[in-house]
């Protein structure tokens, strides 16, 4: 209420400031009459009461400042708060808005003060790597503030005040052993042939920021890039051979480093990784050659030659001893070696004419290492050695088959029959039938080199007729006419 003294024409009145406050609220202070009264309750004549009278508010500018904590250290892996501090400097009130979503300066950190709230926070995970060392700071700032309501306030300030976390290193001891960096090898295959070449995969349980080289157990290097988390490795085939060998390859990692020199706070090594080696059937063929043709007690030469199509060594072996069709000739193929050879005599016969060939082939063979061979496969195709007759002329006259008789005694009475012995030089291989000069006939038989004969008794008589009896050979013919 308002008093109008008597005798005035004017009162004042002073009525209450809008208030001051952070948000953007200009408005009018609208103010009427709502009645008038004499103070001693006379009623008026022609009381009229005027219009409303209004005057306009505007805003004074009161600052908000949005400001940026954090957890001022934190271990690898560790939580980092960040908080998001709503003040105004004379105290006002700010607990008339929407939510407001700050984001951060890495463009991915978000963090909501509700509506009518002066804080909000939000909580990140510290980077956490694998190495051994100082770690580099998290450093973030507000970027930027977004809501229904951020225009409402009269100046929201965003204090960009850089905010820093350090960041300790694991200690990689017992009880905190740091982050793991396991590597492992596995073989992509469980077996191969032995011409083949088996393949490798190293592995690492979590990808680097850089390369790591990872020696293996021979000494080879595979680099698992950055970023990834294998790599493939392919290791020389054991090799094609002849032999049986058949076994296993194993593949360890023998050292892992970071291409920088780095030390891994947690690093580990897997067990060696293996595949087996399967043997191919590669063939050794054993084939005799023999001398084509000799003459009649000439060397014949034969020779078992071991060979591979394809050419693979073969000189790994302990002596071979290879026995032929005849089952007295053996030809031994020394230790590591690929020829072997023997000489034979030739047959040769006191006979003109042809003769049969030499025909022989492998029957066997024998070693410590026969066993050892893949395939060792006998070529049992027989060899022929033509034999040539001697030709029984001046010069090379042939084999000689002489025929002689002896009296098996100095002198006989003659009243005696005496005996003779008919004698060859060599034993035949049919009989052979000598002709005396008394044509009296006599066989030596096969295999023999001499045949008795008994010559008939001068005769006893009267008469004095001492005298000698001659015997000689008139001819000498084999019993089929050779």
């Amino acid at each position: 209420t308002v008093t109008i003294k008597a005798g005035e024409t004017s009162a004042p009145y002073t009525h209450e400031a809008q208030g001051d406050d952070v948000y953007k609220d200009a408005g009018e202070i609208e103010l009427g009459i709502k009645s008038a009264v004499d103070v001693d309750g006379r009623a008026f004549e022609n009381l009229q009461l005027g219009d409303a009278a209004s005057v306009k508010v505007t805003d004074t500018t009161d600052d908000v400042v949005a400001k940026l904590t954090a957890t001022p250290s934190v271990t690898e892996g560790g939580a980092i708060t960040y908080t998001i501090t709503l003040t105004n400097k004379d105290g006002l009130p700010i607990d008339k808005h929407s939510a407001l979503s700050f984001t951060l300066s890495d463009g991915t950190t978000v963090i909501t003060v509700p509506a009518n709230s002066t804080t909000g926070f939000t909580t990140v995970t510290a980077p956490d790597n694998v190495y051994t060392g100082t770690n580099d700071p998290v450093i973030k700032s507000i970027a930027s503030v977004d809501g229904a309501d951020v225009g409402k306030f009269e100046n929201l300030v965003l204090d960009k005040t850089p905010v820093s976390t350090a960041v300790t290193d694991e200690p990689g001891t017992p009880g905190n052993e740091g982050d793991l960096v396991k590597v492992t090898i596995t073989a992509d295959q469980v077996s191969v042939a032995e011409n083949v070449k088996p393949t490798f995969t190293v592995h690492i349980n979590t990808a680097l920021a850089h390369d790591l080289v990872v020696t293996l157990s021979n000494n080879a290097t595979v680099t698992i890039k950055a970023g990834e988390t294998s790599a493939p490795y392919t290791h020389e085939a054991q090799g094609d051979d002849v032999y049986k060998d058949a076994g296993e390859i194993e593949l360890g990692i023998k050292s892992a480093v970071d291409v920088d020199g780095r030390a891994f706070e947690n690093l580990q090594l897997g067990d060696a990784a293996s595949v087996k080696v399967t043997d191919t059937t590669d063939d050794v063929v054993a084939k005799l050659t023999a001398t084509p043709s000799v003459t009649e007690g000439g060397a014949i030469t034969y020779t078992i030659t071991l060979t591979n199509k394809d050419g693979l060594p073969i000189d790994k072996h302990s002596a071979l001893t290879f026995t032929l069709s005849d089952g007295t000739t053996v030809i031994t193929v020394p230790a590591n070696s690929t020829t072997g050879f023997t000489t034979v005599t030739a047959p040769d016969n006191v006979y003109t004419g042809a003769n049969d060939p030499v025909i022989k082939s492998i029957a066997s063979v024998d070693g410590a290492d026969v066993g050892k061979f893949e395939n060792l496969v006998l070529d049992k195709t027989p060899v022929s050695t033509a034999v040539t007759d001697e030709p029984g002329t001046p010069g090379n006259e042939g084999d000689l088959v002489k025929v002689t008789i002896t009296a098996d005694q100095v002198s006989v009475a003659e009243n005696v029959k005496p005996t003779f012995t008919v004698h060859i030089n060599t034993a035949l291989a049919h009989d052979l039938v000598v002709t005396l000069s008394n044509n009296a006939v006599v066989t030596i038989k096969a295999g023999e080199t001499s045949a008795p004969y008994t010559h008939e008794a001068q005769g006893d008589d009267v008469y004095k007729d001492a005298g000698e009896i001659e015997l000689g050979v008139k001819s000498a013919a084999d019993i089929d006419g050779r």
